[in-house]
């Protein structure tokens, strides 16, 4: 690697100019950060594969610094996870602590908000969803009798993602507890389908969603247009269609379909996968496997994670920046053990 490191410090002052000007001084800055990139996957391509074939794959797409947004932000996102597997594992209980405390103060907004507007609200993380997602990651780290708390907040935001995840988690956490969830899952489907009415309304539109299911039909529709957008461009199998790109998919299908479409294909595997291609979904394996050999049942970060992890299916937590850390923190901590 410091024969690597040598030879591009060598060859830096072999890069041509025509004259100076700024198009050129450009040129020459593109050079240094292609050198960077290359050195940089060398290195991480012996202790963390995924985040190497990510820095391949802005390197392959390299074209101007139009990329260099994007690819700051994966730098990023690969200190974060260097600095996070440094913290001692005994001190991320006091993480879990203070996302507790974060927990129980967004619902006190939901609370508060609630008794003013009357209506489905959410924390400080922008959306109900979004709140949502947070409550539920946290539900397996906290203690038995902040349950209820969390339960308010959950109830406030309602969603059906979450409500999903915490099952899921719990049932990992406490593998015996797997008919309750599974009974009251099929009550709830019943109770759907049939819609009996309490006091002239549908009862599920007692709830603050309602009972309507068009979020759910608008994430459908999304992935069917994200699937055959992908497989009529076999030309981007390899890399994808770039970073961002679904969202640039999307805006011209919702007008066709007459559906108003989510901004992010509320899928994250789905997303990588046709923004970064096949490379960048054997990027993503790499990370699974760098956490899942990880996993213990009964654990509560690992429940944590697995609840994250259904998150991703029906929604794009990870591309939240604030959720996203907690991912990222949850997974380090995973490995850790």
């Amino acid at each position: 690697m410091m024969w690597l490191l040598a030879l591009a410090a060598a060859l830096m002052p072999s890069v041509p100019l025509v004259q100076v000007s700024a198009s050129q001084l450009a040129k020459a800055r593109s050079y240094w950060l292609l050198g960077l990139l290359t050195v940089g996957i060398v290195y991480l391509a012996h202790v963390e594969l995924w985040l190497a074939l990510m820095g391949l794959i802005f390197l392959c797409r390299w074209r101007s610094s139009d990329t260099l947004p994007t690819l700051v932000t994966w730098v990023a996102i690969g200190l974060t996870w260097f600095l996070l597997l440094k913290i001692p594992p005994d001190l991320y209980r006091y993480v879990a602590i203070g996302w507790l405390a974060i927990a129980v103060w967004q619902v006190v907004l939901i609370v508060q908000r609630w008794w003013v507007h009357r209506r489905r609200i959410a924390g400080s993380f922008g959306s109900p969803p979004i709140t949502a997602m947070f409550l539920a990651v946290v539900v397996p780290l906290s203690p038995w009798w902040l349950w209820p708390v969390l339960a308010i907040g959950l109830f406030g935001t309602s969603s059906i993602g979450a409500a999903v995840a915490v099952s899921v988690s719990l049932v990992w956490l406490y593998p015996w507890v797997w008919p309750y969830p599974a009974t009251a899952a099929l009550v709830v489907t019943i109770l759907w389908a049939l819609s009996p009415w309490l006091k002239d309304r549908r009862i599920f539109e007692w709830t603050l969603r309602g009972d309507t299911l068009d979020s759910w039909h608008a994430r459908w529709f999304a992935w069917r247009v994200i699937a055959h957008e992908f497989r009529r461009s076999p030309t981007h199998w390899a890399l994808g269609h770039g970073p961002n790109a679904s969202t640039k998919v999307l805006r011209p299908w919702a007008s066709r379909l007459g559906v108003e479409l989510p901004h992010e294909v509320t899928n994250e595997a789905l997303q990588h996968v046709f923004e970064y291609g096949v490379i960048g979904g054997i990027a993503l394996l790499a990370f699974l496997w760098r956490v899942v050999p990880s996993l213990v049942i009964g654990d509560p970060w690992s429940a944590a994670w697995v609840g994250f992890a259904m998150l991703t299916w029906t929604h794009w937590p990870c591309r939240h920046p604030t959720l996203g850390l907690v991912f990222l923190a949850l997974s380090a901590k995973v490995v850790l053990g």
